[in-house]
């Protein structure tokens, strides 16, 4: 009976044995290789993917500027990053189109490039978009850069409001305006030179002062000649700057008293024809 057991146990061994052997696969390789070739591929997907995060269009010029930067901050993270079995991130590649002229409406988009033997993307491509319809460009708002002393010459007729306020007895009383009147005028824009503008309300000589064509900026104190004009207006002693605008096809005066914050001082005034 003893005997008998221990053939069975032996059997037994025998079996397992070639058991472990026929679920063995000798084509696999060794569990490190394994590994590396896998981590191989995880740096490709991982890199892959960051790279597919730069992929968008309708981008301005400082859009792209900072996408360009990205893709420069990702060619550092994984400069010369290796797998475990040997394998190297090669360089990536930038490929742009001409690039170098551009304007407000100009619009790019990024895309990756093709994949090379291992699977990953070679780098990223900036094209010009030939087509913006559906992009969303906001028009740049009317400026007065560019307008030249003798451009905006002319008449420019404005409204404004003449109120008439009364104080009350007691000091702390607030001033109560008891009557208001809309009235229009005309300031007479006249250039000196290319950099000095004369104004006039109506014939009256109103003020002179530098011009600046690239802000279209006037500033002044009113002129001795309306004070003798006018001897019952007060003498502030504030200056009054002058700003000229192109809106749409007409050109534009905005005129206010400088450290007034009161809304009331602005005075606007379009160019006659």
């Amino acid at each position: 009976m003893k005997k008998t057991i221990q053939y069975f146990l032996l059997i037994l061994l025998i079996f397992g044995e070639l058991l472990f052997s026929a679920c063995t696969n000798h084509n696999e390789p060794p569990s490190n290789e394994i590994k590396g070739y896998s981590r191989k591929y995880e740096l490709i997907e991982d890199l892959n993917q960051e790279l597919k995060m730069l992929i968008c269009g309708c981008l301005d010029d400082k859009e792209m500027g900072q996408m360009i930067y990205e893709f420069e901050e990702i060619e550092k993270k994984w400069e010369g990053e290796e797998g475990e079995d040997g394998y190297k991130i090669p360089d990536l590649i930038l490929v742009a189109d001409d690039i170098s002229e551009y304007d407000d409406n100009t619009r790019y988009h990024i895309s990756v490039l093709e994949k090379d033997d291992d699977g990953l993307y070679k780098g990223i491509k900036i094209s010009k978009m030939e087509d913006t319809s559906g992009c969303k460009i906001d028009k740049p708002e009317d400026t007065a850069v560019g307008l030249p002393a003798k451009e905006i010459e002319g008449a420019y007729t404005c409204a404004s409001v003449l109120k008439v306020n009364m104080k009350g007895k007691d000091e702390d009383e607030p001033w109560t305006e008891i009557y208001s009147e809309e009235f229009t005028f005309t300031y007479n824009v006249s250039a000196v030179d290319e950099k000095t503008l004369r104004i006039d309300i109506e014939t009256t000589k109103f003020g002179e002062g530098p011009y600046d064509p690239a802000t279209g900026i006037c500033e002044f104190k009113i002129a001795p000649e309306f004070y003798e004009a006018m001897p019952n207006a007060k003498n502030d002693g504030l200056t009054r700057r002058f700003t000229f605008s192109r809106k749409g096809d007409k050109i534009q005066l905005e005129g206010i008293v400088v450290g007034n914050e009161d809304d009331d001082s602005v005075t606007v005034g379009i160019k006659e024809e």
